[in-house]
């Protein structure tokens, strides 16, 4: 709900349970803005607009309620130049398709591919694999999610990770906001970030076995 700090310095956050409605205090000398693509309206609210963190764009792939021929995973491609490839998977009685990226305007939180989109991607199916039959009709389900795009307006996905120290920018000390690519890097997102982020504090540190 809100960033609790002292003069220059973060001492922690309030929030909120979402069943009983009751507010909460946590302290601590560190918060980490890790909110995906809520990220930069995290960050306007605790301290200042970030537009740079986060540049949403679209990924989607759909199932389909169509049995693909044979047992093996194709890439498939319309014949018309430059056309993008897709993964077509089968998966019993139906098939998994994708994956289609797109671009959406700064601010988008919500993962959700327009009917517009769907249709262009089951017409680039239909052309790749004009015996298969395959019409919108057979979408059983969008599978969808929000990446962080290169810049405002492109689908191309970033690549490295966003941070930033909000005490260098004017901000408190203790805030950070970061944004990774992809939900599988999250640990190997995280001990960097945290390193960096003890080094800042001067914690002392000692190495942590894992085990999975």
């Amino acid at each position: 709900r809100a960033l609790l700090q002292a003069p220059g310095q973060v001492e922690g956050v309030r929030v909120r349970d979402g069943e009983s409605g009751v507010d909460y205090r946590v302290a601590a000398p560190v918060v980490v803005n890790c909110t995906g693509p809520s990220s930069p309206l995290v960050a306007a609210a605790f301290d200042r607009d970030l537009p740079d963190l986060f540049a949403p764009s679209i990924a989607f792939n759909l199932l389909l309620d169509r049995r693909l021929p044979g047992r093996q995973a194709i890439a498939v491609a319309p014949p018309r130049p430059g056309a993008p490839i897709y993964f077509v998977v089968p998966q019993g009685e139906t098939t998994l398709a994708g994956t289609v990226h797109r671009e959406r305007p700064p601010g988008t939180v919500a993962a959700a591919a327009t009917p517009a989109e769907v249709e262009q991607f089951v017409a680039d199916l239909a052309d790749a694999l004009p015996d298969w039959g395959v019409a919108v009709g057979h979408v059983a389900r969008v599978f969808a999610g929000l990446l962080p795009a290169v810049r405002p307006g492109s689908a191309e996905i970033a690549t490295r990770l966003a941070y930033v120290d909000h005490r260098a920018r004017g901000g408190p000390r203790g805030l950070y906001s970061l944004a990774g690519v992809k939900f599988p890097t999250a640990r190997q997102v995280a001990a960097p970030v945290l390193a960096r982020i003890g080094r800042a504090a001067g914690w002392r540190a000692r190495a942590a076995r894992v085990s999975i």
